[in-house]
Parts: structure tokens; C-alpha cells; sequence
């Protein structure tokens, strides 16, 4: 046999309701701080690296593609950087 379902509405002050929404708000605030604390947790177990050790990393493994519409002087780091990040958003 079916479970029969019945539906209701339910009615709050104004003052109630908006204070729902923002318990909801915050309590999924909170929950995302939860994850993102845990991943911090796993994270700091890695090794750290230096800048110049990524940038060496990303060489290595073709993140020195640059976009023709966008060049980098050379040993400007910071700029090689953007240049890679802008290279991938437009392949």
C-alpha cells in the first residue's frame, strides 16, 4: 500500500522568516568552513615549494606555452606566470 502524503503551508512573521534564512545561510557557511578546514588539514602534511620551483615544474611540464596575443619578458617571473595562466584560459 502507498504511503499517502499530505502538503501544508506554513506561514512565519516576516521577522521569523528572514531569520530562518540567514540561520540557513549560516549554517552552510559553516559547513564549507568545515570542508575547507579539512582540506587544509590534509594539505599541510605535503611539502612546500618555492616559487621558483613551480615555475620550474610548470616549464617542465609544457606551461611555458604562451598565447601568440599574449608574450612575457623574459626572466620577469610574475609576468611568465599570468602569461601561462592566460595561455591555458584561451587553448
Amino acid at each position: 500500500m502507498k504511503p499517502q502524503l499530505k502538503r501544508a503551508t506554513v506561514y512565519f512573521d516576516p521577522g521569523l522568516h528572514k531569520a530562518l534564512g540567514v540561520k540557513a545561510s549560516h549554517s552552510r557557511t559553516l559547513a564549507e568552513d568545515a570542508e575547507d578546514l579539512a582540506v587544509f588539514a590534509d594539505r599541510g602534511r605535503e611539502p612546500s615549494l618555492s616559487f621558483e620551483a613551480v615555475l620550474k615544474d610548470l616549464r617542465r611540464g609544457g606551461g611555458h606555452r604562451r598565447s601568440r596575443a599574449f608574450s612575457a619578458p623574459a626572466g620577469n617571473p610574475v609576468t611568465e606566470i599570468e602569461a601561462i595562466f592566460f595561455a591555458a584560459k584561451c587553448a
